[in-house]
């Protein structure tokens, strides 16, 4: 199956070569079975289900439109799934797992057809409506193609997809963000997995001028919005956008105190099948001094993201606002120490923001501080993505205090319940609710409060590490009380004081849940997605190792998320019985596994509509 799968992206992707070799094909047995996929492109096949016509128009490589046509027209559509089991037999997964096959049958004379719905138990009849394909860009070559989405932000309802380097796209929406690898079958057709599931496609169809886009996916379809971010500031060394004078010009001159300063910035690195670790890197500023009395321009001189971008532009207002004017005369470049890895996201807000000010007003910053976090320009600090991995991350740094925002506290009592109290006795973990909290911390000469407050919690997490019940002491518990009222954001402090008075929580959030989940599941996160050889592919360490990981997880885990880890353990227990038995299946253990498959579908279905639960994942 999965060779098929291959077979129809190429064939597709020279569609108009393989079309004209198929064209003059009238039977199904006259024609190659390497001519096949591309003669199945375009076409588009109606039947009448219970609720009402649905029509299946397979528009690219391993997507299928599926409509929902009513009375007055289309009602509904979606992107999904499909791979040539073999010549003349089409098989589609109508959601975004194996559960409900469609297997659409064609007729030797190429005009008719047949759907089987493996969930009605029912076969139809489905005759070809027509042959059509996706408009595109057909006069722009791939290469033009190429260099004209670079940079280009598409916006729907539901949020951005953006294209920070050649064959990536990055999206974020109120649920997650994530970066996935991008096809492009031709000039204005692209192709992507969002969840890295083989049966969760998407698919974006620029129109011939390129001025408008469409998205399917599995859940629904998306008009987008294309614009080009030319907003302040710039990424590359020696360039200046223009739009960035024409934002400060007017403002008053203020002085930078220094033109060079150097901070870490904690970020998150993808380890791949949903697994990520922190990763501090060190961030360097330096302010080249300009001819002329121009206003200074401020960008990374590295390739990065739009979204990195962007929020370095919130730090130039912001700083605009905080001091009231804006340096001249300087191209002030910010440089990751690890330049050759891609880097998107807003994390490193907070990190420039503190570079700047050094800048600006001259002090020095503690080389053992570490920070991530966005920011806006009235100064607050704003949540970020993947902090219980940077926590997580953070203990195998050499830094020795950490900033977080405050909105993202939820995930430190979290990383407690699953990696106890180390984290927090070998590194001392802030909140930020806004950047002078940062700075204040940032700071190589600090407040004596706060100097004392850090010198005193170094001695009680000392012992703590020997000995934990040691925190459990009148003494202890007083030494941190205090720390506290010194030091309100002691996040590292606050934790040690529930645990030395039972106060920490029993289960973990809900986004700490699924981020476990997601860790214990890993590689086969991605299998539960694939066909039944799929488990040919992982053997009974690793199906042993995800399940301890999800037995461990299942009593600390939101009672709202039982149900998909114990679909998960099912899963696991029926994958690890098939490999050990050499991949050979029968029909009881195929119904079992699309059974399996279906359950996990279900209870995350029920979590996706669960309103309540979503939103306390924001």
């Amino acid at each position: 199956m999965i060779a098929w799968r291959w077979l129809t992206i190429l064939a597709f992707c020279f569609v108009g070569r393989a079309l004209s070799v198929a064209a003059d094909v009238t039977r199904l047995s006259l024609m190659k079975d390497a001519e096949f996929p591309a003669w199945l492109a375009g076409t588009e096949w109606e039947y009448a289900a219970k609720q009402g016509k649905r029509r299946l128009w397979f528009a690219s490589p391993g997507v299928v439109i599926y409509t929902r046509v009513g009375e007055t027209g289309v009602k509904s559509q979606a992107g999904y799934s499909f791979t040539i089991q073999k010549k003349g037999l089409v098989r589609v997964f109508a959601g975004s797992s194996a559960a409900r096959p469609l297997d659409l049958t064609i007729a030797e004379d190429l005009k008719q057809g047949s759907l089987y719905d493996s969930a009605e138990k029912s076969r139809l009849p489905a005759p070809m409506i027509g042959k059509r394909l996706l408009p595109g860009a057909p006069d722009m070559k791939e290469a033009e193609f190429k260099s004209w989405l670079a940079g280009k932000i598409l916006t729907s309802e539901d949020g951005t997809f953006s294209f920070p380097d050649e064959g990536v796209v990055h999206i974020k929406n109120k649920r997650d963000e994530a970066t996935a690898k991008l096809q492009i079958i031709r000039p204005g057709l692209l192709y992507f997995l969002w969840s890295k599931n083989t049966y969760d496609p998407s698919l974006i169809s620029f129109s011939t001028d390129l001025k408008s886009a469409r998205m399917w996916g599995s859940w629904c379809v998306f008009e987008l919005r294309i614009s080009t971010d030319k907003t302040p500031p710039v990424g590359a060394a020696g360039k200046t956008d223009k739009s960035t004078v024409v934002t400060m010009k007017d403002l008053k001159r203020i002085p930078l105190a220094a033109r060079a300063a150097a901070l870490n910035a904690l970020l998150v690195q993808d380890l791949g099948n949903s697994r990520y670790a922190g990763k501090a890197s060190a961030l360097s500023l330096s302010a080249l001094p300009l001819e002329g009395d121009k206003p200074a321009t401020v960008g990374f001189n590295q390739p990065v993201g739009p979204m990195m971008t962007k929020a370095l532009q919130e730090v130039a207002r912001f700083h605009a606002i905080r001091h009231g004017g804006w340096p001249r005369s300087h191209e002030v470049q910010l440089t990751f120490e690890d330049k050759y890895t891609g880097k998107d996201g807003p994390s490193a807000a907070v990190a420039c923001a503190l570079l700047l000010e050094s800048a600006i007003i001259g002090t020095s910053l503690d080389p053992a501080f570490a920070v991530t976090g966005d920011l806006n320009a009235d100064g607050s600090v704003q949540p970020i993505g993947g902090v219980h991995a940077k926590l997580r991350g953070a203990t195998h740094l050499k830094c020795k205090l950490l900033g977080i925002p405050s909105k993202n506290v939820i995930h430190a009592t979290d990383l407690v319940l699953t990696e106890g109290l180390k984290p927090f006795l070998g590194i001392q973990v802030f909140s930020l609710a806004k950047f002078d909290d940062a700075l204040s911390l940032a700071r190589a000469n600090r407040a004596p409060d706060l100097a004392a407050a850090i010198t005193e919690f170094g001695i009680v997490a000392k012992a703590g590490a020997q000995n934990p019940q040691s925190l459990r002491t009148p003494d202890a518990i007083g030494k941190l009380k205090s720390i506290l009222q010194r030091a309100p954001g002691h996040l590292s402090a606050f934790v040690l004081l529930q645990y030395a008075t039972d106060k920490l929580p029993k289960s973990l959030s809900p986004a700490g849940t699924l981020s476990e989940l997601d860790q214990s599941i890993g590689d086969l996160n991605t299998a539960i997605g694939s066909d039944l050889s799929a488990t040919n592919k992982l053997d009974s360490g690793q199906i042993s190792k995800a399940r301890s990981g999800l037995q461990r997880l299942r009593p600390l885990a939101d009672a709202r998320v039982r149900p998909l880890v114990d679909a998960w353990v099912s899963w696991g227990n029926l994958a690890d019985r098939i490999v050990r038995a050499g991949g050979t299946l029968n029909e009881k253990s195929a119904l079992e596994w699309v059974s399996a498959n279906r359950r996990i579908q279900v209870e995350d279905d029920k979590l996706r509509s669960n309103v309540s639960f979503r939103e306390e994942l924001e």
